[in-house]
């Protein structure tokens, strides 16, 4: 579909919220007039950065600016690429337009309006306390599929680490580790622990496994441990 088959659907629709409509008008590609409010709708066959960069550069002459686009797909609204680029018009302060240019239909999926950035305080700080908890500094930023080395798995190879030798109770490792190291082993999230008994733990076969994997991780942790019981005093 060529952008010009976008532009009479577009026309209509807002021909029919009151406003006086016309094209190509100081490179934009759709100028609308309802008294002193000015309306621009910059066109594209397919949500690109460039109809965003194009969008914001708009901006300059009016904060009501709309991206059209084509109707899409209920998968394609649904995929989290399309969700990503809906989420930055959205905090660009940027309108979002359908144009179903067959049934000469506009759906308006975001309004060009000031985004919300309220800071989530749950967020914020569960961040710093995965920060704060954290022990290693192992991740390299911006890796994918790749394994994450979280506080959570610290602890859970520790907690693996003091079950090498054997079995052990609960109340032996909310001793000797943390309570933490307890929901650990019950949960269970990683499969490297099992149960034998109400209370008894012991390795599973992964659990070994991830100590021979984990080895340089455990060598850190063991290290940082032993520096804070000496300097304990």
């Amino acid at each position: 579909m060529r952008e010009t088959a976008l532009y009479h659907t577009i026309k209509s629709y807002l021909m029919q919220q009151g406003f006086d409509v016309k094209s190509e008008i100081k490179d934009a590609d759709v100028v609308a007039f309802k008294q002193d409010t000015c309306l621009i709708v910059e066109m594209k066959t397919s949500l690109s950065i460039q109809l965003i960069d194009q969008g914001l550069k708009r901006q300059m002459v009016t904060p009501y600016v709309y991206l059209a686009v084509p109707t899409l797909s209920d998968a394609a609204l649904q995929g989290s690429a399309f969700k990503a680029k809906q989420h930055i018009i959205r905090r660009c302060h940027l309108g979002l337009m359908l144009v179903d240019a067959t049934n000469n239909h506009i759906t308006i999926l975001e309004d060009p309006k000031p985004f919300d950035r309220t800071i989530i305080k749950k967020k914020k700080q569960a961040l710093k306390e995965e920060f704060m908890l954290r022990q290693t500094a192992l991740n390299q930023g911006g890796v994918s599929q790749t394994k994450i080395i979280t506080a959570y798995r610290e602890l859970a190879l520790m907690t693996a680490f003091y079950l090498k030798d054997g079995e052990k109770t609960t109340q032996a490792l909310k001793q000797h580790l943390t309570q933490k190291a307890v929901q650990i082993v019950q949960r269970n999230y990683y499969g490297w622990f099992k149960r034998l008994d109400r209370g008894l733990y012991q390795l599973s076969e992964s659990g070994h496994q991830a100590l021979k994997d984990y080895q340089h991780v455990i060598k850190i942790l063991q290290s940082k441990q032993e520096a804070l019981c000496e300097s304990k005093p």
